[in-house]
């Protein structure tokens, strides 16, 4: 019985520190990253997490440069 307990930590844990980074992520907060732990496949999905989060999070920064450029631009012909 402990050791099942033990095991369902060690697996739900990681899991649940995701789920809260995937909601977080998805309120817009894209700076959130989470340790991988637990399971191979749990850390493997982490790294994808982080991966994803990172290249959505410049994607981001390059779009809000490009909109400022753009309205400076624009206020320029005005």
């Amino acid at each position: 019985m402990i050791a099942a307990a033990f095991v369902a930590a060690r697996l739900f844990r990681p899991l649940r520190a995701l789920t809260a980074a995937a909601g977080r992520f998805g309120a817009g907060d894209y700076a959130v990253r989470v340790a991988p732990a637990g399971a191979a496949d749990v850390r493997s999905l982490a790294g994808q997490f982080n991966a994803m989060a990172a290249s959505v999070a410049d994607q981001a920064t390059r779009l809000e440069e490009q909109n400022r450029a753009l309205e400076d631009a624009s206020r320029l012909k005005s």
